[in-house]
Parts: C-alpha cells; structure tokens; sequence
C-alpha cells in the first residue's frame, strides 16, 4: 500500500529481490517495479506493476556462492601450499601453507606476478626454473617436478620442493 501511495505520487518504485511468502508456508523470489500511469492530460490515473519470479536464479546463485565457498575453504584447509594465477601470472588465491613457504602474505601476493612470489630454482645449478607453468599452460595438463627443486623464499630461504602444476580450464577450454 505504502509502495503503491508513493507510485500515485509520480514515485517509480523498484526492488530487484524480495521474498514472497504464501499462506501454505512456500515462498517465491519476486523482482518487481512499480510505476506511474499517466492519463493523456499527463495526470496519474493509476499504476503498472511489473513482477517476475526469480527464485530459479536466487537458487542457481546460492549454490554457486557455496561451492565457491566449499572450494574456498578446501583450498585454505590442504596441508600443501597452494598458489593459483591467472593466465597472465598474476596470483588470485593463496593458501596460509603458500604464506609460510614463500613468506608473502596473500595481501602483498595478490596481483604479483607468480615469478616473484613463486621463486623456484635447480638445486644442482641455482638456476631460476619459471618455465614449469608455461610448459602446463602449452599441453593443458598436468605436470609434476619432484626433484631438485628449491623454493626461495622471500627472505632468500632455499627449501627443497615437489612442485605440482595443473591448468584451470573454463567452460571453453
């Protein structure tokens, strides 16, 4: 009613989602808009209310957003260190094992550039190994490095590592 009186004022009401309860105890999500009507001298003779059902989607985004959150806390739960990046190199998720290990904080890691943070080198020559992920990224699967590799943490600690390294792929490809 409240809605509707604001409406006859030459108010337009929109709400992008509310919950519709029905006397049986089900409910529907609802996203609807409420506008003026004007007569032909410009005067208001009423109201047009649009509605459209939306719980198919208000369902869709809560499953999405808990299985982001059951892979969110998969991820920061594993016992080994897990960095991801983007196709460019830069970092977007990092677990607390990663933060121990590479001895950067996930705020100072993300966006960095994964060579930065992920330094990796031959332990027989010292020489930087970075092209482990390129090598992925070409064959689109996943590729295992178990020896000879050292980590270099920030603060120059060198640890031996088994370095694990597989593609994420979208919808297409």
């Amino acid at each position: 009613r409240e809605v509707h009186q604001r409406v006859l004022r030459g108010e337009i009401v929109i709400c992008d989602e509310e919950e519709y309860f029905y006397d049986d105890g089900s409910s529907n999500w609802m996203r609807w808009e409420c506008r003026p009507w004007y007569e032909n001298d410009g005067s208001i003779g009423g109201f047009v209310l649009y509605s459209e059902v939306i719980t198919e989607r208000k369902l869709m985004e809560r499953a999405l957003y808990n299985e982001k959150e059951h892979f969110r806390m998969t991820l920061l739960s594993v016992g080994d260190g897990d960095i991801s990046a983007d196709d460019s190199g830069r970092i977007t998720v990092m677990n607390p094992v990663a933060e121990r290990l590479t001895g950067w904080t996930t705020e100072e890691a993300l966006g960095e550039q994964r060579t930065e943070v992920l330094r990796v080198i031959y332990e027989d020559t010292g020489e930087i190994n970075e092209d482990y992920l390129e090598k992925v990224m070409a064959a689109g699967s996943i590729i295992d490095l178990s020896n000879g590799l050292l980590l270099v943490s920030k603060d120059g600690r060198e640890m031996p590592v088994e370095i694990g390294a597989a593609p994420i792929k979208d919808s297409m490809g």
